[in-house]
């Protein structure tokens, strides 16, 4: 189909008054993300590199904190991210609780490697007893409860990214934004939690 001056005009005009599929992107402001995602200096870079482009972006946190300290397994820190067309679009979730320590590799295989597409690989990163990304998750499992605490010896932060969906640039800075993400949940779970060991974060 040939493209005519009017359609030309048309797209212009679209363009300059934010007429979809023109609509500016979202701005993001460290007063509206999850509180869970923690404060650090790298959140809101990292969540503008990772998360696709939308012209909205709603953010949903959860929480579930016990004060027993014999209770804290049940601990757990979630937020989910959403685009403009709210549980249709979700973007980027983000999971964080109390999990045995046990082996790592089971612990990629099991809560880190079913979010890595199989062209995506996991790259080891230096943080708690085990980090590892791709370009569409990250996780960290750090240090929390040592052994004798709580029955079934020591326990860690578990702390899952996963973008839902395909960022605009599939390249190495997203897979940093989302390791960034990763450091400053496991942050601030690590904290609230009152980890007795040390994060290694």
């Amino acid at each position: 189909m040939a493209i005519t001056s009017s359609m030309v005009i048309a797209g212009a005009t679209a363009y300059f008054f934010d007429i979809p599929p023109f609509s500016p992107r979202a701005e993001i402001h460290a007063a509206g993300v999850c509180a869970v995602l923690g404060e650090s200096e790298n959140l809101v870079p990292a969540l503008r590199n990772a998360l696709p482009e939308s012209s909205v972006y709603s953010f949903k946190n959860g929480e579930r904190l016990l004060a027993d300290v014999h209770d804290r397994r049940s601990q757990s820190f979630h937020c989910r991210v959403d685009g403009e067309d709210g549980s249709l679009s979700r973007m980027l979730t983000v999971s964080t609780y109390i999990a045995p320590a046990g082996s790592s590799q089971l612990w990629i295989d099991k809560h880190v490697a079913p979010f890595r597409p199989e062209d995506y690989p996991l790259r080891e990163f230096k943080a708690g007893d085990k980090g590892v990304a791709s370009i569409r998750t990250a996780g960290i499992f750090a240090p929390c409860i040592p052994d004798g605490k709580i029955i079934g010896g020591q326990y860690n932060i578990s702390t899952v990214v996963a973008l839902d969906r395909d960022n605009d640039s599939d390249d190495g800075g997203t897979r940093q934004a989302l390791i960034d993400i990763a450091r400053s949940a496991a942050e601030y779970a690590h904290k609230k939690a009152k980890c007795e060991l040390p994060s290694k974060l």
